[in-house]
């Protein structure tokens, strides 16, 4: 007897390895895609923390008032930013300050840059 073809169950066989292939491989996407996703997002916060530290820098040291530095606007949606500032020693004898940024992003996610500003 001659066989002509394929049978009810190797098809069956065949259509069930295909499609667990098929499963595996969206998952594997949908992964990428989602941890290329919180990557853009991550660098974009990064990106956002040292443009405030550089903007931060380039304004006048202010001693009076240091929880006063101006903010960057025109933020993308769902950042925030912080800014927080210590003074180092006196401010007689050692006109510096440590400047922490941080910015929020995805609900609880964080990315903090630290720099100091001294008065000259």
């Amino acid at each position: 007897m001659k066989k002509r073809g394929y049978s009810l169950i190797e098809v069956l066989i065949g259509l069930a390895i295909l499609a667990i292939i098929a499963t595996v491989f969206m998952q594997a996407l949908g992964v990428g895609i989602l941890g290329a996703y919180r990557d853009s997002q991550m660098n974009k916060a990064l990106h956002l923390a040292q443009s405030q530290m550089e903007y931060i820098k380039s304004q006048p040291y202010d001693d009076e008032s240091p929880y006063g530095y101006i903010k960057l606007d025109d933020l993308p949606a769902g950042f925030t930013i912080d800014i927080s500032t210590n003074q180092i020693g006196t401010i007689s004898m050692n006109e510096t300050q440590q400047i922490t940024v941080i910015v929020d992003y995805d609900e609880n996610r964080t990315v903090t840059v630290e720099g100091y500003k001294t008065n000259r």
